[in-house]
């Protein structure tokens, strides 16, 4: 997995040796974390306070919350390693409205977490395959699986909202387009679709001949990128 964040100057990567670094991309210099002992499937960067937090989840079910504050002399530190799921954990987002990261993966839960204390606020059951990808927008959340249907979640209540069928295989990956609430979202079944999730409503369909594994959202100019399985980025 790669992130980069706006809140800090590090281009983030995780390993399937259960690594983590970090990049300077003016220097090209880079400082390696250990902490998880399998692959690292995702990353986040969050505040707290005046702390900056970088989020980590893996195959070994755990989370790692790394202290990456910029102070002189001073490394990231591990500051908790957090045993979130029995089964790998494949997907994370950190809610900065609420103060909350939430967790999905193999064992078909999504689960909500305290950013300061980190207790478990909340269980969200409904899902019947593995949690491959998370998308907030406002209060709402937006959860994809291995079997096509997106759940929508009031992070409210924690009550399911709705579900979608959107896709007839594996939902990838999750995206919001901020100014109009429409949800992207790509599949191995060759498609990157457009819903207006709140009508339940396909917008509009891409097709192609490869297999889509990534997303994002170019807001400069409006585009949607899609990375494939046959090594491709797709506009």
């Amino acid at each position: 997995c790669l992130h980069v964040s706006e809140l800090c100057d590090f281009v983030i990567t995780g390993n399937d040796d259960g690594t983590i670094r970090l990049w300077n991309p003016d220097s090209g210099s880079t400082i390696s974390l250990v902490g998880h002992t399998n692959t690292v499937t995702c990353l986040e960067v969050a505040t707290r306070g005046n702390c900056e937090l970088l989020l980590s989840t893996g195959y070994d079910g755990h989370v790692g919350v790394w202290d990456i504050t910029k102070r002189r002399n001073e490394l990231p530190r591990l500051e908790a390693m957090l045993k979130a799921h029995r089964q790998e954990v494949l997907c994370l987002r950190f809610n900065a409205h609420h103060q909350t990261f939430i967790t999905g993966g193999n064992e078909h839960a999504i689960h909500v977490w305290s950013i300061s204390s980190y207790q478990q606020l909340a269980r969200l059951e409904g899902h019947s395959a593995p949690v491959t990808c998370l998308a907030l927008d406002g209060n709402f959340l937006l959860s994809g699986a291995e079997d096509g249907v997106v759940h929508v979640w009031d992070l409210h209540s924690y009550m399911a909202l709705a579900t979608l069928k959107v896709h007839q295989a594996a939902v990838e990956s999750l995206c919001v387009v901020p100014e109009n609430g429409l949800l992207l979202s790509c599949s191995t079944d060759r498609s990157v679709r457009v819903w207006d999730y709140g009508l339940g409503r396909e917008v509009l369909v891409w097709n192609h001949p490869e297999e889509f594994r990534s997303l994002a959202m170019s807001r400069a100019t409006g585009q949607v990128l899609a990375g494939t399985e046959q090594h491709h980025i797709i506009a």
